[in-house]
């Protein structure tokens, strides 16, 4: 395999993709590059999602952070989703999810790309996805993060949240002063789903009940590739897999399209 060398931004919000310096994939609005991260919560796709969006410079879309986000605003879409929450239903609805993530993709930093988390999180939800949400020159590189249940409980168990940063702190982040934002150093909570064991086997049991007929979905569009994940594995290691996964699905793109070879105002 060619070594992908480097990823530059145009100022019309494009992407070029060089290898060898002379060689070019473009992705734009019409043609974007989209890594889709799934599996179980606690599986790694946060953490791997804020690596992979520094990477390729396009931004991490987290579902549940769209969700927790939009229960911040004083809005309509806002008492939808507490009430769906009181009421026990799950904030996996089909029509509110799929709302969110469209409008989101609607921004201009989704131009050339952009890296999902947690969604589809069923099975229309998948096919909604790649009927029509994605483009058809779009290049879809589906992973899926295969990892244990036990395992996910004990992450979950060693992970926080800082309400000031409106960020999670995970067990592997250093942590300066125990207990404490390392940014801001003030002290960390538990998110209310991660706090409750009934809420996160719900959550297990939803994702085991709906993996399968999500990857068949996504299956009908692009190759599904999975990463078995085992306690021994760093997030550096697991990140480094998944590189690997998106530079061959690049460069088995290299092979079917056109080359750009004179590349022109790289910002």
């Amino acid at each position: 395999m060619q070594a992908l060398t480097t990823w530059n931004a145009f100022k019309d919000g494009n992407a070029l993709l060089l290898r060898n310096g002379d060689q070019a994939l473009r992705f734009s609005r019409e043609s974007r590059l989209v890594i889709n991260l799934l599996g179980k919560t606690g599986s790694g796709k946060g953490t791997q999602g804020e690596e992979l969006a520094k990477k390729y410079r396009i931004p991490h879309i987290s579902l549940g952070d769209l969700y927790r986000n939009a229960l911040l605003e004083n809005t309509s879409l806002a008492k939808v989703i507490a009430f769906q929450a009181n009421q026990g239903i799950s904030y996996d609805v089909e029509e509110v999810g799929i709302g969110m993530l469209a409008k989101r993709l609607e921004r201009a930093d989704c131009d050339s790309g952009f890296i999902l988390d947690g969604y589809p999180r069923t099975a229309q939800q998948a096919v909604t996805l790649n009927k029509t949400l994605l483009h058809p020159h779009d290049l879809q590189i589906p992973i899926n993060l295969e990892v244990p249940d036990d395992l996910v409980i004990q992450r979950i168990a060693n992970r926080f949240f800082c309400s000031p940063c409106q960020k999670q702190i995970r067990e592997h982040i250093e942590i300066r002063h125990p207990g404490h934002c390392p940014d801001c150093d003030q002290p960390l909570t538990k998110r209310v789903d991660d706090a409750a064991k009934g809420k996160v086997e719900s959550k297990l049991l939803f994702h085991h009940d709906t993996i399968g007929s999500i990857l068949s979905a996504l299956s009908q569009r692009d190759l599904i590739h999975t990463i078995s994940c085992k306690e021994s594995d760093s997030p550096q290691s697991i990140f480094s897999r998944i590189t690997q996964i998106v530079n061959q699905t690049l460069d088995d793109r290299f092979k079917t399209v056109q080359y750009y070879n004179q590349v022109d105002n790289v910002a």
